[in-house]
C-alpha cells in the first residue's frame, strides 16, 4: 500500500489508525489521552475557527455549499421568480393588472348597477304639446269604397277645382275620366265639392252588328248564345272566306280570304241583354226607335246612347261619388275616428244645409256666430257634435284626443299670426292639465277627485313654418337621463343611453380582458403547433407551413374585419355569436407571428445534446417535439403572449370603436368610447371616454411591464 493509501485510509477509518500507530500499554495510557485531549482541542479550535469564518461569511452576504437555503437560490423556478420581483416595473405592471380583474369581475359582482339598467328622471322642458295645418288642399272622402277608382281622375279633380272653377266662380263643371265616364262636379259650398257619377240604368242592350261565330280550314265554330236552323247551318259551313249569305232579312259576312269572323248585320237590332221584367212590347218599342234619341214606353222616356253598333237603352241616374274638401271634422268627442263615408256624407250635409240619416243616426247642419256645427238628433234635442273648419289640430304624436275648446283657441291664435304675418306667438291657452301615466309613460289629462278634467291656462310658444304651426309648453316628463353628469348615485354619470357608465365600464371590461385572454391562447395554440412541427421537420413541411405563414402576413386584417362586421349587422347576429367569431378571427389572422417565434427557437434546439441523446433513446417525433422542445420554448411564449395582450385589447376596442365589435346593449371598452365619438361630444362628456381610454391604456401599459420583466426573467443574459 503506497502512502497515498494509507492516507485515505487513515481519512477514512481514523479509529482503527489509533488503534494501530497507539499500542495500548498500561503506561501509555495517560500520555494517550493527554494527546487526544490535545487533538480535541486542536479540532474543537479549528471548528470554532471555521464557524466564525462561515458566520462572517453569511454576514457579508455569501452561502456555504452544504446549505440548504444555497439549493433554493438556485433551483431555476426561484431564480427567475427572484429576477421578476426585482423588476420594479415589472411589479407595478402586476399590481395594476391585479387592480383591474378585480375592478371589472368582482366590482361588476358587487356594485349596485347592471350594464343594461336605464336611469330616468322628471325633467321640465319644452315639449310638442300639439300641431295644427292649416288646410288649403283638398282631401278625397269616397261615399263608397271603388277599388276601381282612379287616382289619376282625382289629381285632375283637384286641379279643375283650383284652376277653372274657383278662378271663374263656376258651380258646376262637366268631367270624364279615362275610360270615357261622364261625372258632374258641382260646388255644394266654399271649401266642398261634390264628384257626382252620371250613371246609366240600362233595361236593354241592341246590337245591330254582331260576330256570331269564327271559320277556318277544319271548318266554323259558332257562339254558343247563336243557335241558327239548319238551312242556315249548312249554307254557313258551305260558305268561303269573303262569301256573303242573306238569310231571314239578316246579312252573314265571312271576314278574310281563309279565315276570319262571322258577322252578321241584322235588319233589326239583336237583343243582346235585357233587365228583368223587360217584356217583350218594351224590346219591339226600343228596336222600332233605336235610331231616335229616346224611346217612351209606358209613359217612361228612356235614352239612347249608341257605342258602335250596340244602343243603350237607359235612364239616366246621379250617383254621389266623393267630396273633395278642406275642411275637416273637430268632434266634441276627442279621439273620435271618422270613417270617409262618414265625412263625406257629413260634409255633403253640411254644404247643402239639409237633413242626412249616416250610420242610423240623424244629423242635421247649424250655424252660430259665423262657426259651422255638424249637429246630432237626440230624440227631439239638437246637440253640437262637431265644429266644421279649416283647421286640422292634433296632438303632435298625431292623436285627435284635443278638446274642441283647445281647438278653437288654437284657431285665434293662428288667424292672429296670419293677419299680422308672425313667425313665433307667445300664447296663453285654457288647456286640459296633462300629467304622464307612470305605467305606459303617456301623456294623459289630469282629473280631480269626481273625475273631471282639470283645466289649467298654460304659455304656449306657437312657431309658424309656412302653413304649419307647432305648440310647445313646459312639461314634467319622465325622461331617459341622457348624458346626466356625474353625482353620488352615478360616479361617473350616464351615457347616451342613460345607462351607468361605472358599471358599463366594469362589464365591458370583463368583455375586453376575456377577448384579449381567448385571443391570445388560439394564437398561442396554433403557433406553437405548426411553429413547432415546422422547426422540428423542417424541408418541405418547413416550407409549406412558411408559405401558409407568409399567406396570412399578407391578409389586410382589417378591411376583412369590416366586411364582416357588416354582414353580421346584416344578418342580425346575436352579441354571443358575434363576440364568439370576433375571437375566432383574431386568433386566427394573429397566429403567424407565434409560429415564426416558435420555429426560429426549434432550429436551435433541436441540434443540442439532450435532443441528440432524446433520438438516440427512441422517442417518437411527437413526444420529443412537445415534451422536449417546446418546454424549452415556453419561456419565450410566455413573454409573447404577455405583451400581445395589450395589442388585442387596443384592436377589440378599435374595431368596437368602429361599431363592428359587440352591439347595444352590451359594452366594450371600445363601444363606450364610440358613444362619444363626435368632437362636440368627447368636449362635452369628457368624463365618459376619459376613464375608458386612461383603463385601456393602463391595461395595456400593465401588461407591456409585465411583459418585459417576464423576458428579464426568463434570459440569464440580461443585465440586472
Amino acid at each position: 500500500m503506497d502512502d497515498k493509501d494509507k492516507n485515505q485510509e487513515i481519512i477514512n477509518s481514523p479509529e482503527e489508525v489509533k488503534e494501530e500507530m497507539i499500542p495500548e500499554t498500561e503506561g501509555e495510557t495517560s500520555e494517550l489521552t493527554t494527546l487526544e485531549e490535545k487533538v480535541e482541542t486542536s479540532e474543537t479550535e479549528e471548528v470554532s475557527k471555521d464557524s466564525g469564518i462561515m458566520e462572517e461569511n453569511l454576514k457579508e452576504g455569501e452561502t456555504a455549499l452544504d446549505d440548504a437555503r444555497r439549493v433554493k437560490v438556485v433551483s431555476p423556478g426561484m431564480l427567475v421568480a427572484k429576477r421578476f420581483f426585482r423588476n420594479k416595473l415589472a411589479l407595478i405592471g402586476m399590481f395594476i393588472l391585479i387592480v383591474l380583474f378585480l375592478f371589472c369581475f368582482v366590482g361588476s359582482w358587487v356594485y349596485k348597477y347592471d350594464e343594461d339598467d336605464i336611469f330616468q328622471t322628471y325633467k321640465e322642458m319644452y315639449f310638442n304639446y300639439a300641431n295644427v295645418d292649416y288646410r288649403e288642399t283638398y282631401d278625397y272622402y269616397m261615399f263608397e269604397q271603388d277599388p276601381e277608382s282612379d287616382i289619376t281622375m282625382l289629381a285632375y279633380l283637384n286641379e279643375n277645382i283650383l284652376t277653372v272653377m274657383i278662378p271663374n266662380n263656376l258651380d258646376t263643371l262637366a268631367l270624364k275620366d279615362k275610360n270615357k265616364k261622364d261625372y258632374s262636379l258641382d260646388k255644394l259650398k266654399d271649401g266642398i265639392y261634390k264628384l257626382i257619377r252620371k250613371d246609366k240604368d240600362v233595361s236593354i242592350t241592341l246590337a245591330k252588328k254582331r260576330t256570331v261565330g269564327t271559320f277556318a280550314t277544319a271548318g266554323i265554330v259558332l257562339e254558343d248564345w247563336f243557335t241558327p236552323s239548319t238551312p242556315l247551318r249548312n249554307q254557313l259551313e258551305n260558305a268561303k272566306g269573303g262569301d256573303t249569305i242573306n238569310y231571314g232579312g239578316n246579312s252573314y259576312y265571312f271576314d278574310g280570304s281563309k279565315r276570319g269572323n262571322i258577322v252578321c248585320t241584322y235588319a233589326t237590332p239583336a237583343v243582346v241583354s235585357k233587365k228583368d221584367g223587360v217584356d217583350d212590347a218594351f224590346v219591339s218599342e226600343a228596336q222600332a226607335h233605336y235610331t231616335e234619341d229616346t224611346v217612351t214606353y209606358d209613359a217612361v222616356t228612356y235614352n239612347v246612347y249608341k257605342d258602335g253598333d250596340t244602343y243603350l237603352i237607359y235612364i239616366p241616374v246621379d250617383v254621389d261619388y266623393l267630396i273633395s274638401s278642406k275642411m275637416v271634422l273637430n268632434c266634441y268627442e276627442a279621439g273620435t275616428l271618422f270613417t270617409d263615408a262618414f265625412i263625406a256624407k257629413a260634409l255633403n250635409v253640411v254644404g247643402t244645409n239639409g237633413t242626412a240619416e249616416i250610420n242610423g243616426t240623424v244629423y242635421k247642419t247649424s250655424t252660430v256666430d259665423g262657426e259651422v256645427y255638424l249637429d246630432r238628433m237626440v230624440g227631439a234635442e239638437q246637440q253640437h257634435y262637431a265644429i266644421i273648419t279649416n283647421f286640422v289640430t292634433r296632438r303632435y304624436n298625431g292623436d285627435d284626443t284635443l278638446t274642441v275648446e283647445y281647438k278653437k283657441q288654437a284657431e285665434t291664435v293662428i288667424n292672429y299670426m296670419l293677419a299680422n304675418n308672425l313667425y313665433e306667438y307667445m300664447a296663453n291657452i285654457q288647456s286640459e292639465k296633462m300629467v304622464e301615466d307612470p305605467e305606459s309613460g303617456e301623456l294623459v289629462p289630469a282629473k280631480d277627485e269626481h273625475g273631471d278634467p282639470i283645466y289649467d291656462e298654460e304659455e304656449f310658444e306657437v312657431t309658424r313654418t309656412q302653413r304649419n304651426f307647432v305648440f310647445r309648453n313646459i312639461q314634467s316628463k319622465y325622461v331617459a337621463d341622457i348624458y346626466a353628469p356625474p353625482s353620488k348615485d352615478h360616479i361617473l354619470g350616464l351615457d347616451y343611453n342613460a345607462m351607468d357608465v361605472l358599471a358599463r365600464i366594469m362589464y365591458g371590461g370583463r368583455i375586453s380582458l376575456v377577448i384579449g385572454f381567448i385571443v391570445v391562447f388560439i394564437e398561442i395554440i396554433l403557433g406553437m403547433i405548426l411553429g413547432g412541427i415546422a422547426g422540428y421537420f423542417g424541408g418541405i413541411v418547413d416550407n409549406i407551413i412558411m408559405r401558409i405563414v407568409d399567406i396570412f402576413y399578407c391578409l389586410p386584417s382589417l378591411p376583412i374585419m369590416i366586411i364582416l362586421g357588416a354582414t353580421f349587422d346584416a344578418i342580425g347576429m346575436p352579441n354571443l355569436e358575434r363576440i364568439i367569431w370576433m375571437m375566432v378571427l383574431l386568433g386566427i389572422l394573429g397566429w403567424p407571428g407565434i409560429a415564426r417565434l416558435v420555429r426560429g427557437q426549434i432550429l436551435s434546439l433541436r441540434e443540442q445534446e439532450f435532443m441528440v441523446a432524446a433520438e438516440a433513446s427512441g422517442l417518437s417525433n411527437r413526444r420529443r417535439i412537445f415534451r422536449h422542445l417546446i418546454p424549452n420554448v415556453m419561456p419565450q411564449l410566455i413573454v409573447q403572449a404577455t405583451m400581445g395582450l395589450g395589442g388585442v385589447i387596443i384592436t377589440e376596442s378599435t374595431l368596437s370603436f368602429l361599431g363592428l365589435g359587440v352591439k347595444y346593449p352590451m359594452a366594450t371598452w371600445g363601444a363606450i368610447i364610440n358613444s362619444v365619438s363626435t368632437i362636440n361630444d368627447m368636449i362635452k362628456y369628457t368624463y365618459i371616454w376619459i376613464p375608458v381610454g386612461g383603463l385601456i391604456c393602463l391595461a395595456v401599459i400593465a401588461f407591456n411591464f409585465v411583459g418585459d420583466g417576464l423576458r428579464d426573467a426568463f434570459d440569464p443574459k440580461m443585465k440586472r
